[in-house]
Order: structure tokens, then sequence, then C-alpha cells
């Protein structure tokens, strides 16, 4: 993972990290008709950006794909396991706090 400062964070996995994890995201990220969806790539990196910096998702700098889209999901793969298996094959510790679309964090209901 590369991350750089400046003005607005940048967050960028390298391309052997995205070797690691892209098998995760295949046929059911690519659609043939209708919105385009946006890539997975993308969306992960800006998932990663917010829970390393601690971010609320308004604050998700504009270079990464719209708030809305990432927040969907990062949902639908927090509650899949995807975000689980990411966080395993890129060797990330526990980084899963719950975070809510006005970011605050809370634990999980065991």
């Amino acid at each position: 993972m590369n991350i750089n400062g400046g003005a607005h964070w940048q967050f960028a996995l390298l391309d052997e990290d995205w070797k690691l994890v892209e098998t995760l995201f295949t046929q059911d990220e690519v659609q043939s008709v209708g919105r385009r969806r946006g890539d997975p790539r993308q969306i992960l990196n800006a998932i990663l950006w917010i829970e390393t910096t601690g971010a609320s998702w308004k604050h998700l700098p504009a270079n990464f794909p719209p708030t809305q889209t990432c927040y969907k999901k990062y949902l639908e793969w927090r509650r899949d396991g995807t975000l689980s298996k990411v966080h395993e094959l890129l060797a990330i510790g526990n980084p899963l706090p719950v975070i809510d679309s006005a970011g605050c964090t809370a634990q999980l209901a065991a």
C-alpha cells in the first residue's frame, strides 16, 4: 500500500497488493448494461483510506469514486466477508470497526 501526504491523503494499492485480492472482485462487479459500476480497485482504495485515516465518509477526497458508492460497497463487502478476506490477504491488522455514514465508530454486537 502507498500512502502519501499532501493537501489530501493519497492512497493506492500497489499492483502487487491488488493482484493478491483482485480475484475477490470478479463477475459480480462487472455489468454489461445500465449505469457503469465503479472500479472495485478504486472503491477498495477509498475504503482502505477511510479505515487507515479514521476520517468520516463525508471527508473522502474527490479523487476517489463517489462517497455513496464507496459506502454502499463498504457495507456490502463488510457483510459478505469480502473485507475480512482483503485484510487477511493483505496482512492488515483488524481495522474493522463499524463506520457509519456519519463517520462514527461503534463496537460490533457479539
